[in-house]
Parts: structure tokens; C-alpha cells; sequence
């Protein structure tokens, strides 16, 4: 059985993007167009050797360190990305991908939209490679810039994405050290934190920047880390007069507005909710749009005021996603969450939401299990992944596969709800496997742990649809009498829905 419990929550954490994405996308205060570059490092050198040695590594790494410090237009760097893809027969597949993102045209831009979900996958696993050489540019880099705390946040950011989170976390606490106030530092680490799961940590370093109460991006960032470990931030008023107070941009307000407006719907009062959506989406980042669409999801009964309809939105997949959940549109949901996965590969919601797309709905086992790969790439042994894969594997009659992956999540640390999962999953891939009474063994077991200990109705409910499923499938002496039972389990979910559906087309064959 398939484990979502990342998915049932969402705040405006702070997303973590490179330092110059993230001013191209505005979060520093200033236009895109307006926002100059940051220089982790300088570039003269790799001009040099490149103008001493016009070969395909000394090409590499002058395109890749131009793109490292936002010089993607610099002359020297085009001249050695037109050198890569004319000589594309001996550079790796990465790196001429790496060199036609610099020379690129709106046409390759997108062609490169169109590709199929596949390939798209195959591109994320394959950017390990550039990942690998933006360390050693960044290891290298520190003889310029020692005291440079975006280049050791770039670094960790680097390091999370390979699962490297011991070498991620040295680096991230060295660049906190260097710079405990600057908003992308402090937002970074927090995220970093958060990923790791210490959320103390995460919530400390928000909290002791010195310019809290004043910018409301950290702000934001607080009262959602707050929300997230079920605390209240005593500074919600303050963001409450931050905001109408009108001295900040709407755009600037946007996180901060919705971290509030998800607090007035969890107290059950619609009214403020939809008061401080309306100023969050007056001009929205992906973030806050998404947990605008996130609470749409969740509650059918909500409805918000959205601002400029043709406002184009940057990096907005995870919002375009459930948009097309919602719609029920499962196929076009699939290919933005792996663009969603592609803009954020160390996060393991967009791997969990696609991979869940890929094998609820459209019964693409093979597609579920290349992109819950990807999440474990950078949350190596994660067991709530590792058991979403054994059931994706199980589905898909991976058997043998699947047993290795339960066996494998059985050694990692784990929540309760995740334990009752793995259960349940174990179960079902012993009935694919023809074990009838072990699997019945052990959907049952599951279900009785899951009502003894689980607070979460619609977890036992879930087990009980799986079970029904997995005996019908087995033809055994199966009491019919128990899909009036089938019948009275809420419809609280598309998943639920899906598996009625699933159990019926049972019933037919």
C-alpha cells in the first residue's frame, strides 16, 4: 500500500533554488531584468585555459562556470558551447545539453517542453554528471572566494541532490556561519534543515535572523516552518500588520500572505482565508500559487480571487500539477510533475505526487518506479520512497524486486504510518506472487495495526480497498457480503475513488 503522508500536508516552506535562478525569479526585491548576476567566483581563468587549450573538458568547464556565476551571455563561454555541439560526437550527452542551454533558441526551448516523460526522466538521471563537475568548480572556486557563503550554499545545494547530506550539511553550516542574516542563506538552510528533518534547526535559523520582523520573506518562512511542526509562531500578527501596512510590493507579500491565510483555514475561518488569498495570488510565485491550488485540492467547498489571469508564472509545475489533478487531466499532471521534479530533484513531494500519478491512475508501473529511482537517488534509503516503489513494483509484477526493496526499507528507521504501509505492501506482493494466505496474513495484520494505532481513518480504509482488490484478483473464498462494507468508505479522495473503481473492474472480469 502506498504511503503519501508528505503529500496530506503542505506550507510555504521556502523553495531552494540556485542563487541566481532564485534573483531571476524576483525573491531578492528586484526585476529579473534588473537583477545583476552574482559572481561566486571568477571566470578569467577558465576564459584563459580555454583560449590556451580549445578542447572539449577546457570547453566543459568554461560553459559550466560561466553558468555557475550567471555569465551564460559572456562571448568566450558561447564560443566554447558552439565548440562542444559542433564537436558533439565526443562530449558526453550532458554536457552538450549543458552547452545548447546557453546557445539556446525559443524553438530548442520548446522542443525541449515537448519531450516525453521518458526522456524527461532520463534527463534528470542524467545530471548527476554536470552535478559532479559544479562541486569541483565550487571546491576549486574556494581559493577565490573562502569567506563566500553563496558558493558553500551552492555547494550543499549540490551535495542534497547527489544524497550526499553529511558533506551538504558541513557546507551549509559553514555558509550560516558566514552570513547568519542573509535572507537566501537563512532561507536555504532552513529548507536544507527541513529536509533533513531537523526542524528545530530550520526554525532557529529563521527566527534568529535580524531582519525578521522586517522582511516578509523571512517572515513567511517562520510562520510556515512553525505551521509544519504544529506549533503557532507568535509572530502572526506582526506579519498580519506587515501586510496592511502596504509598504511592501504584492509580490513581496505573496508567501507571507498565504503562510496566514493556511492558518485562518486550519482554524476553519474560509473568510480570512479567502481575505489573504486574495492579497497572496495579487501577484503570486509558484510557491503561494501552488499552496493556493493545494488548499483548492483538499477542499472542494474553497474558492479564491485570483489577480492577473495572464500573469505568466515561472517554475509554477508543481501548481500547473494539481491544477491538472484536479481536472482530472492525470497525463498532462504526470508530465509537469516531472518538470516540477526536474526544477526541485533533492524534494521528495513532486517524486512522491508523480510516482503516485504514474501508478493510481494511469497504471504506468514501469514510469512510477523510474521516478521513485529518482527520489532515492537523493534520499537514499528513504522508506516511505522505497515502499511506494515495492508497491509500484508489486503492481507491476516486479515481484522479486519488490521483495528486495521491502527488504531493504525494513533496515531504515520508520514511522508508525509508514510501518503499516510497508505491511500491506509486503501483503499485496505476496499475492502477486500466488501466496494467498500470507498475503491475507499480512493485509490483515496491517489493517488491525493500523486501527489500534493510526489516527488517520482513511489509512485503514486504504489497507481494507487494497485487500479487497488483491482477493478478488486471487479468486479465493472471498465473503462478497464486504463490498457493501467497500461501499460505505467515504469517497475522500481521488485515490479512494480509483480503487472502488479498481475493485469493480474485479468484480467484472
Amino acid at each position: 500500500m502506498a504511503s503519501l503522508k508528505e503529500d496530506e500536508k503542505r506550507n510555504v516552506v521556502p523553495n531552494w533554488r540556485d542563487y541566481n535562478k532564485t534573483a531571476k525569479l524576483g525573491e531578492f526585491g528586484n526585476a529579473a531584468a534588473n537583477t545583476r548576476p552574482l559572481e561566486l567566483f571568477p571566470i578569467d581563468e577558465y576564459v584563459l585555459a580555454w583560449q590556451d587549450n580549445k578542447s572539449i573538458p577546457f570547453a566543459g568547464d568554461l560553459v559550466s562556470a560561466a553558468i555557475l556565476n550567471g555569465q551564460e551571455k559572456n562571448p568566450k563561454a558561447i564560443e566554447a558551447a558552439k565548440f562542444i555541439i559542433s564537436h558533439k560526437d565526443e562530449a558526453t550527452a550532458v554536457l552538450v545539453r549543458t552547452a545548447q542551454s546557453i546557445i539556446a533558441t525559443p524553438e530548442d526551448i520548446a522542443a525541449a517542453a515537448q519531450l516525453s516523460v521518458p526522456q524527461k526522466i532520463d534527463r534528470i538521471r542524467n545530471q548527476e554528471e554536470s552535478v559532479r563537475n559544479e562541486i569541483k568548480l565550487l571546491k576549486h572556486s574556494r581559493d577565490y572566494c573562502c569567506y563566500n557563503p553563496i558558493a558553500y550554499c551552492e555547494l550543499a545545494r549540490c551535495y542534497v541532490i547527489l544524497g550526499q547530506l553529511e558533506k551538504a550539511k558541513e557546507a551549509m553550516n559553514i555558509a550560516t556561519h558566514l552570513a547568519p542574516g542573509h535572507r537566501y542563506v537563512s532561507r536555504s538552510a532552513a529548507r536544507f534543515f527541513l529536509h533533513i528533518h531537523d526542524e528545530d534547526k530550520a526554525r532557529h535559523i529563521i527566527a534568529s535572523t535580524p531582519a525578521l520582523l522586517k522582511d516578509p520573506w523571512l517572515l513567511a518562512s517562520e510562520i510556515a516552518i512553525n505551521t509544519l511542526m504544529e506549533r503557532t509562531s507568535r509572530h502572526i500578527k506582526k506579519g498580519a500588520e506587515l501586510i496592511a501596512s502596504r509598504n511592501y510590493t504584492p509580490f513581496s507579500l505573496s508567501e507571507l500572505s498565504s503562510a496566514i491565510g493556511s492558518i485562518e483555514m486550519m482554524n476553519g475561518n474560509k473568510k480570512k482565508c479567502k481575505s489573504y488569498f486574495k492579497t497572496a495570488l495579487e501577484k503570486p510565485n509558484d510557491n503561494s500559487l501552488a499552496q493556493a491550488q493545494f488548499l483548492l485540492s483538499k477542499n472542494s467547498d474553497l474558492s479564491f480571487e485570483f489577480g492577473d489571469n495572464n500573469l505568466v508564472i515561472p517554475n509554477a509545475f508543481e501548481a500547473d500539477a494539481i491544477m491538472s489533478y484536479i481536472a482530472d487531466d492525470y497525463s498532462q499532471a504526470l508530465v509537469t510533475a516531472v518538470d516540477w521534479i526536474d526544477d526541485m530533484p533533492f524534494t521528495r513531494r513532486p517524486v512522491q505526487f508523480a510516482a503516485n500519478i504514474a501508478y493510481s491512475f494511469l497504471k504506468d508501473y514501469d514510469t512510477a518506479i523510474d521516478i521513485l529511482d529518482l527520489g532515492l537517488n537523493a534520499n537514499p534509503n528513504n522508506p516511505m520512497l522505497l515502499n511506494n516503489k515495492a508497491y509500484a513494483c508489486a503492481l507491476g509484477g516486479r515481484t522479486a524486486e519488490a521483495d528486495k526493496v521491502i527488504l531493504e526499507a525494513k533496515r531504515s528507521p520508520m514511522s508508525n504510518e509508514t510501518r503499516i504501509c510497508l505491511i500491506a505492501t509486503e501483503g499485496l506482493n505476496e499475492y502477486r506472487k500466488g501466496n494467498v494466505e500470507t498475503g491475507k496474513y499480512l493485509y490483515t495484520r496491517a489493517i488491525h495495526i493500523a486501527k489500534e494505532s493510526s489516527p488517520t481513518p482513511s489509512l485503514v480504509n486504504t489497507a481494507i480497498l487494497n485487500f479487497t482488490r488483491e482477493e478478488l484478483r486471487a479468486d479465493s473464498q472471498f465473503d462478497k457480503s464486504i463490498l457493501e462494507l467497500i461501499d460505505k468508505i467515504p469517497n475522500d479522495s481521488k485515490e479512494t475513488i480509483q480503487l472502488k473503481e479498481d475493485i469493480k473492474a474485479e468484480i467484472k472480469q
